[in-house]
């Protein structure tokens, strides 16, 4: 966006931004149904982002909460919800480079730190895809209803690697949207969500690995 469509944008962003204020925890946490690491992640890397682009956003709001990410890491590893023990690193493969990515442009995590986090989530994407499909938690934390969350997310965090270990990730990325397509060329995880939520976040992650991978011939 340019000019006034810019202003625009910025502005609003600039609102969005006072009303997450709002519901953010004394913790630090945001929360959908309770508290927890990958809702505050997501909040968190979407006002980095627009506080980069150039809008008024509050740096006591995101210290607050990039601070709690911080508390809640052991090892790598998030929590299912605030509070708990960090999970194992099946069950928080989905969430972790998601919350990294932030606590990496915050400058709280190294790149190698990011980079492990964003490899565990490759590593046990197998367990992702065999529930994507499945609307409930079918392999314990695991559940359909958050693989684009994670898939989107840690697609993210790839690409704010270096070039040199951001290419083979965002390569595989490209390769795996390209195996999972339903008849219709559409994307699902949850069928409560729904295909348009599904093919937004295949999208938005296919957007990003073709911007730095090799097309696929």
């Amino acid at each position: 966006a340019k000019g006034d469509e810019k202003e625009t944008c910025l502005k609003r962003a600039a609102e969005i931004g006072a009303k997450l204020a709002a519901t953010q925890n004394k913790a630090g946490f945001w929360a959908h149904e309770y508290p927890n690491a990958f809702c505050t992640a997501a909040v968190l890397y979407g006002l980095q982002q627009a506080k980069a682009a150039g809008a008024a956003i509050d740096e006591t709001m995101i210290a607050r909460g990039v601070a709690a990410l911080k508390k809640s890491r052991k090892d790598g590893r998030q929590p299912y919800s605030a509070g708990r023990p960090a999970s194992s690193a099946k069950s928080t493969s989905a969430r972790s480079a998601m919350c990294d990515v932030v606590l990496y442009a915050a400058k709280e995590i190294t790149e190698e730190e990011m980079a492990a986090s964003v490899e565990m989530y490759w590593t046990w994407l197998k367990n992702s895809e065999a529930v994507r499909v499945c609307d409930y938690h079918s392999d314990e934390e695991l559940g359909g209803f958050f693989f684009w969350h994670g898939f989107y997310h840690t697609s993210e965090a790839a690409a704010a690697l270096s070039k040199e270990k951001a290419l083979p990730v965002l390569a595989k990325t490209q390769e795996h949207l390209l195996l999972i397509p339903e008849w219709d060329g559409s994307w699902i995880d949850s069928h409560e969500l729904g295909k348009c939520y599904g093919t937004a976040m295949g999208l938005l992650s296919m957007k990003r690995a073709r911007k730095y991978a090799e097309p696929r011939k």
